[in-house]
């Protein structure tokens, strides 16, 4: 309930704690917190819309095609009248309010992350004067402009794309008459295409969405966990025995755990202190509280909200951030040095080399707030970003598909068979092999991440093999995973390095110049340290195969001959059924760890996780 407010700041809070009489101020919201706003709504191209009093007519009755407007709309009349019916069953006095613009300008920033224009804060100042906090709250949370944000948020996060013109248009209609932010979210995972998009990888088969990768995608998106242990396999068997992903969806939102996950996202977004039975207790009373719009407005319209504008815990954040992390994420992982990601991250942050950039020199950081938000703002995003949790085990090489289309012959058989060849009988006599040190996967061993030239020195000696690896869990489709590595090897080490594959790919290379080459690397080979450090390992290289191919009294040359044709056939195995997966990337721009950066990286990515590599970035309401 609302109360009349107390002579001193301390009461004063907890008499306007008002529909909220237990939650107190975070002690941390008395700071500005850029991280805690949501994502500026992207503009989706759109045909022509109404202007002038056919646009305010056709916005106020949220008619599709109506234009993104502050004002509110017909929805705002049900959203007006539950408040006031609360404060009257409640005996709940309004918030005491002592400068009105500022207010009005806080909930602007909350609702539509935007300053009101001058007409703007003059038209909401008349609508204050009139039905006071209740109708401005009302007008905005209904704005046409609000709905559209919201709209836009859901299709960035479940679809990872922008709302089309049409479905920006048709969605805000169906939030202006009635239709719940949960059950419009939940009508986009049911589609097609949250579908397809759960699995979404390449390789030989395409993709190959699934009753699985469908509710892990689920979980993913809208409460940012892995699957639940119990309930997840149950909705996997409900798909598989034919009720239709939409019937899943719905459901999947009507649980506790997605309720939870949005009223900490509205807590977050108000900078309130997230107490567990005060939250609890918005969770349990759902629908009496009129659900998602009806939470959100109540605790928009508190005292302890209006305290916390007028005391100045209200920032506008910094939307240009916010702007240019979503185009990062966005951008396709391709090596195009303009519009690919990797080319979009140099650009953001000046091109940063190992000696200076935002992490090793904070002071030469072109973009210390975007980097800040990159390397941080999942941790206050509002949805838990738990998505990812990594496990490390042994992955048989002939699953594996590669994530970049280079694979070079000489990173992969160089060291070998021209440096050191003692680790070739430990590929054939053991089933589980370490190269060097662990690979990175995804997608429970579907793909490789990091160490691509590691997995292929095993796959061409030993593809029956299982190499260790470190598994980065569930993706939707490949680059996901390549992004959120990116991200996390940034906010370790301040850049992203990159290194070129050479003119010898094992995807493109004939088989006269592939024995050219691996003629040249054993006849050259010298071992690199040991006691025979300097010597040639040519007769090492050679009885390391000699048992396991059946060589025995063959001569050298013959040895060196069939030693190139096993590993030829080898090749046109990985070719045959490890091809790379669809739109890879060369390998400029793939990610590049080192034995001092693998596990500090896994680190960052392992959930609950501080990084922004996925939608929303940052929380939001609605």
């Amino acid at each position: 309930m609302r109360q009349q407010a107390a002579d001193s700041p301390e009461a004063a809070v907890s008499a306007r704690a008002s529909r909220i009489p237990a939650v107190t101020v975070a002690a941390a919201s008395a700071r500005t917190d850029r991280a805690r706003v949501p994502l500026a709504p992207r503009t989706a191209a759109q045909g022509a819309t109404p202007t002038g009093v056919l646009g305010d007519i056709a916005a106020f009755f949220g008619l599709p095609g109506a234009p993104a407007t502050p004002n509110p709309t017909i929805d705002s009349v049900p959203m007006f009248l539950r408040l006031q019916v609360e404060d009257i069953l409640g005996g709940v006095t309004p918030p005491a309010v002592t400068n009105p613009a500022t207010v009005i300008t806080g909930l602007f920033r909350q609702v539509l992350r935007k300053d009101p224009s001058a007409d703007e804060l003059q038209r909401y100042s008349l609508t204050y004067s009139l039905f006071g906090i209740n109708g401005v709250v009302s007008g905005l949370y209904s704005s046409t402009a609000f709905r559209q944000s919201v709209v836009n948020n859901y299709y960035l996060e479940l679809l990872n794309r922008p709302a089309t013109a049409q479905e920006l248009s048709w969605g805000t209609f169906q939030l202006e008459w009635g239709v719940s932010e949960p059950l419009f979210a939940a009508s986009i995972a049911g589609t097609n295409e949250f579908f397809a998009a759960s699995n979404a990888g390449g390789g030989p088969n395409g993709p190959s969405p699934s009753a699985t990768s469908f509710v892990d995608l689920l979980y993913r998106t809208l409460v940012g966990n892995e699957p639940d242990p119990v309930a997840g396999p149950t909705y996997v068997q409900q798909i598989q025995s034919g009720r239709p992903t939409g019937l899943v969806a719905t459901e999947f939102v009507m649980t506790e755990q997605f309720r939870l996950v949005k009223v900490l996202e509205t807590f977050q977004v108000l900078g309130l202190s997230s107490i567990p039975e005060v939250v609890q207790n918005y969770v349990d009373n759902w629908f009496w509280y009129g659900g998602l719009s009806g939470i959100n407005t109540r605790l928009l319209a508190s005292g302890t909200n209006i305290f916390n504008i007028e005391a100045g815990r209200v920032q506008l954040p910094d939307m240009t951030a916010a702007e240019q992390l979503q185009r990062l994420l966005l951008a396709p992982y391709t090596t195009d040095k303009e519009t690919g990601f990797v080319g979009v991250f140099n650009e953001l942050f000046g091109n940063p080399t190992k000696t200076t950039n935002c992490k090793t020199t904070p002071s030469t950081c072109v973009n210390l707030d975007l980097y800040e938000l990159l390397t941080t703002g999942g941790a206050v995003r509002g949805l838990p970003n738990s998505a990812v949790s990594v496990s490390a085990s042994f992955m048989p090489v002939l699953k594996l598909l590669p994530t970049q289309n280079e694979i070079s012959l000489a990173a992969s058989l160089g060291f070998p068979l021209g440096r050191d060849p003692s680790p070739i009988s430990g590929y054939f006599n053991n089933v589980d092999s370490t190269v060097v040190g662990p690979i990175l996967t995804s997608a429970d061993g579907q793909y490789v991440v990091d160490g691509h030239h590691r997995w292929s020195q095993l796959y061409l000696i030993n593809p029956f093999a299982n190499i260790a690896a470190a598994d980065a869990g569930y993706v939707p489709e490949p680059t996901e995973a390549l992004k959120q590595t990116q991200v996390a090897i940034a906010a370790q080490t301040g850049f992203l390095e990159g290194q070129n594959a050479g003119a010898d790919n094992l995807f493109t290379i004939s088989q006269e110049k592939f024995n050219e080459d691996v003629t040249a690397i054993i006849n050259n080979g010298r071992w690199r340290d040991g006691p025979q450090k300097g010597e040639p390992t040519k007769p090492a290289v050679l009885e390391a195969f000699t048992t396991p191919l059946g060589l025995e009294g063959q001569t050298d040359d013959q040895k060196l001959d069939s030693i190139e044709a096993y590993l030829w056939q080898n090749v046109l195995l990985m070719r045959a059924s490890n091809y790379y997966v669809t739109d890879a990337p060369g390998r400029p721009v793939m990610p590049q760890t080192s034995s001092n950066t693998f596990w500090p990286v896994l680190g960052l990515m392992q959930g609950p996780s501080a990084l922004s590599f996925s939608f929303p970035i940052i929380s939001y309401l609605g």
